[in-house]
């Protein structure tokens, strides 16, 4: 008996550097980001969701800002995020459509860059850098 059954998602370009870099699922989704770890600041085929328990995968409407490797759900505050070396993102509709989170003017203009994986609330970058999320970041 098959433990696993595949399924065409579509994320990723065809390269050996595309593809899903990261899945995760809440109560009613589940979202797969990735794309081309070559080209991180090509925003097409990074994201897609399924809400039939992965049989089918649809391509998110706006995706993420470029290629990201790690994604996780927020229950508390029933939001998506995602994370790569260009940026962060966040989707509040299931991830069907993403939106930048930017730095605040009293942030480093590089807050929201060079992550890697994330466990939310913490994300991890090269070098031993380590985040934490800021709750307020969250709201719309």
């Amino acid at each position: 008996m098959p433990t696993w059954k595949s399924s065409v998602i579509p994320v990723g370009g065809g390269s050996a550097s595309s593809g899903v870099f990261s899945v995760a699922a809440s109560p009613k989704a589940g979202v797969a980001v990735g794309g081309d770890s070559s080209k991180p600041e090509t925003p097409s085929a990074t994201a897609a969701v399924t809400t039939d328990g992965g049989k089918t995968w649809y391509a998110a409407a706006t995706p993420p800002h470029g290629y990201r490797s790690a994604v996780a759900y927020a229950a508390a505050a029933k939001a998506w995020i995602t994370v790569g070396p260009n940026g962060t993102d966040i989707s509040t509709d299931d991830g069907r459509n993403w939106r930048a989170l930017k730095p605040t003017a009293t942030e480093p203009p590089d807050t929201d860059q060079h992550w890697n994986a994330l466990s939310l609330p913490f994300v991890v970058g090269p070098h031993g850098r380590i985040g934490k999320l800021d709750p307020k970041a969250l709201a719309p």
